[in-house]
């Protein structure tokens, strides 16, 4: 008898692009396709309480616009824990898109994004750990090189919290393949 457990395909395009990082949270974590959300805008605009932008996936009418991600397969039980990481319910909400993969798969997964105005404030900045954590997570699956670009040219500034810049920078070094 195979027992099945009950998962859930998770869209990430911020700093949970990155997969170590987001297997801190969810540890069935499994990658499944590279894809994008056509009619949206990667922004650094989210209010976060640590006083930096985080990312939203930003609904725009234009559907030239693109953001680009991963799609991985999350254990149902890990959700809960993932909500709280990401803050659903103080910033974030939950909704489901569809994301346009290689060979014209469409795929809906779930993604958190910023539902609330009260959250956006476009003055933001990501602390550059942060910023780096999505430009690694872009950079290990290989999305395209013009994207990663655009994530390295926006502004970003230094975490003024000297232990918490420095575990996360521990951990982007200590992820680095040998």
């Amino acid at each position: 008898m195979v027992i099945r457990l009950q998962t859930y395909q998770y869209f990430a395009y911020g700093s949970n692009l990155f997969t170590r990082r987001l297997q801190k949270w969810t540890p069935s974590a499994a990658f499944i396709a590279v894809g994008r959300l056509r009619g949206y805008d990667l922004r650094f605009h989210k209010k976060s309480q640590d006083n930096s932008g985080k990312c939203d996936a930003c609904e725009m009418d234009d559907p030239s616009r693109l953001i680009w991600g991963v799609v991985y397969e999350i254990a149902a039980g890990e959700i809960p824990k993932l909500n709280i990481a990401e803050g659903l319910g103080h910033g974030y909400e939950k909704k489901t898109v569809q994301v346009e993969c290689e060979g014209g798969t469409v795929i809906d997964a779930f993604t958190y994004y910023v539902a609330d105005g009260q959250y956006i404030d476009s003055d933001r900045k990501p602390f550059a750990w942060y910023k780096e954590y999505v430009v690694k997570g872009a950079i290990e699956h290989n999305l395209p090189s013009e994207y990663v670009d655009a994530i390295r040219a926006e502004p970003d500034c230094q975490d003024p919290d000297e232990d918490r810049r420095s575990c996360h920078e521990q951990f982007l070094v200590d992820s680095l393949d040998p």
